[in-house]
């Protein structure tokens, strides 16, 4: 066994404001950002090596060993970061406990192969679901590794881990496929991804391995992680639902098209609200207790976030023409509107993506149990409105409209909560969305009035995104220039044109007499 050290005092200690929480969220960004570019790349590289139905087997196969991957967290991990106290023998017994349901798990999924494959109706992955199960104990031995990380604050090793792990899986993939392994290129690529990442996360980062059983000290946190593990499961339904609901009523050229959608409007959540979620937490724990200091990080937070979002999501439906002609080529067209409204509710979503992170540092897992079915009946109500219409179209305007209705309650119940009302910055938090709308109106109007290099999608592209990005920035710096400068003074005011930029705007103070 590695010997393993006691945690930085430096990292746990870290002082909680703007500049350690942007610090915290851009290093989770750059680990998620490469992480998902590196599958992003990997994907029509496969393609033009995979046929379609290995990768429809290998996406059955791994996604029923994910449900078990949830299962086998049980809300662990989230509980030994809020943990109040903690002692060695904590983390050693969590440890050896996820080894445990690992091992279990796994032999269920081994064995249970057939009956798994035969109930998807997809007898081909019986032999990919055995050789996932085998993830199941090393990939929950892992997690702890992350709650440690997490709960520490030490982003950096964590997005080392992300960026090792993609990185390698995604080369080993493309070898194997090219060596004529077929389907099991993909297989390869995850077993890569996990035993890289996880001596990583273990490695010298305060997980004591010693054997341990002192359950005493998880009991006070198993209402808790019981509550997380449901939410979790209505979480992976929110988009579950729809594509089950699309599948019995919609062709499955619709599905494809959504799926496609669902992935590139994704891909922002996954790298920034997840980023943003995972440096919160450990931010919030530490205080929680000064109700007053969490009403102001929280709203600023809040703006903070709306202010990195509202460009990205707007931004992605003003370029969906361009980028679906360019990523996926002609045949791919149909997926342009369905793309930029999946942006739009993704946006909607991620008003509310501090919500866990606060409720979970207080330990009230079940109102996030609570949001997640709200946020799974709004998706699924949505969706089954739509699709008895027949038109895909309908199917996402339905779930926007379901977010429409859900978001406003969960913020409200969180700012109830908070005990945050209008007057504390809440108003101000939402500007970034009038500067992102109407940016997202000039460009879209812009690209879709304007014929010129209609065959040069990648040029449009371009040309979109920095015609949207100089709108943004001059209307954020009209209505909202405290953020603006601040977002520019976090995201590097050394750098000489960024700090000229905020010289150049910063309000002048009058010089001493």
């Amino acid at each position: 066994m590695p010997q393993q050290d006691e945690p930085s005092a430096k990292a746990a200690d870290r002082e909680v404001n703007a500049r350690s929480l942007f610090a915290d969220a851009s290093w989770r960004s750059v680990g998620y950002g490469v992480s998902i570019l590196a599958k992003f790349l990997l994907t029509p590289i496969l393609a033009r090596i995979l046929a379609p139905e290995e990768f429809g087997v290998a996406a059955v196969g791994f996604s029923i060993v994910i449900f078990f991957f949830i299962v086998g967290y049980a809300g662990l991990p989230q509980a030994l970061i809020i943990a109040k106290h903690e002692r060695p023998e904590m983390w050693r017994t969590a440890f050896w406990l996820n080894l445990g349901i690992g091992i279990a798990l796994a032999a269920g999924a081994f064995f249970g192969a057939g009956e798994l494959a035969a109930f998807v109706r997809v007898p081909e992955s019986k032999p990919l679901i055995m050789a996932f199960s085998l993830l199941i104990p090393f990939q929950l031995i892992q997690s702890i590794g992350w709650a440690r990380l997490t709960r520490d604050r030490r982003h950096s090793r964590l997005a080392t881990s992300d960026m090792s792990a993609e990185i390698a899986g995604a080369v080993c993939a493309v070898i194997a496929a090219i060596a004529g392994a077929g389907v099991w290129a993909l297989v390869i690529q995850q077993f890569v991804s996990v035993f890289v990442r996880l001596p990583i996360v273990l490695w010298r980062t305060g997980v004591p391995m010693l054997p341990a059983w002192a359950p005493r000290d998880l009991l006070p946190y198993a209402r808790f992680s019981i509550t997380q593990l449901a939410t979790d499961v209505f979480i992976f339904l929110v988009n579950g639902l729809p594509l089950i609901i699309m599948g019995r009523n919609l062709p499955t050229a619709a599905i494809g098209y959504y799926d496609i959608s669902l992935r590139l409007s994704g891909m922002p959540r996954m790298i920034l609200s997840s980023s943003l979620a995972g440096a919160l937490l450990p931010a919030f724990v530490k205080i929680r207790d000064d109700k007053e200091r969490m009403k102001r990080t929280t709203v600023k937070s809040i703006h903070m976030s709306n202010a990195v979002h509202a460009p990205v999501y707007f931004g992605l439906a003003a370029v969906a023409a361009p980028a679906v002609s360019l990523l996926f080529g002609e045949e791919w067209l149909a997926a342009i509107p369905v793309m930029a409204i999946m942006s739009v509710s993704a946006l909607i979503r991620s008003t509310v993506n501090g919500a866990g992170s606060y409720f979970q540092s207080k330990g009230q897992a079940g109102v996030n149990l609570a949001f997640a079915i709200a946020y799974a009946a709004a998706a699924a109500g949505g969706a089954y409105a739509g699709a008895q219409t027949g038109s895909l179209i309908n199917v996402v305007l339905g779930i926007l409209a379901g977010y429409l209705i859900a978001t406003p309650i969960v913020f409200g119940y969180w700012m109830h909560d908070l005990g945050a009302r209008i007057g504390d910055g809440l108003i101000n938090a939402f500007k970034p969305f009038l500067a992102g709308g109407l940016m997202a109106a000039i460009v879209w109007t812009g690209l879709d009035n304007i014929r010129i290099y209609e065959s040069l999608p990648a040029l449009r592209l371009v040309a979109g995104a920095g015609v949207g990005a100089l709108i943004y920035g001059v209307v954020m710096l009209i209505i909202d220039r405290p953020t603006t400068l601040s977002i520019l003074r976090l995201a590097g005011g050394r750098i000489p044109l960024i700090a000229g930029l905020i010289a150049r705007f910063e309000p002048k103070t009058p010089a001493a007499n």
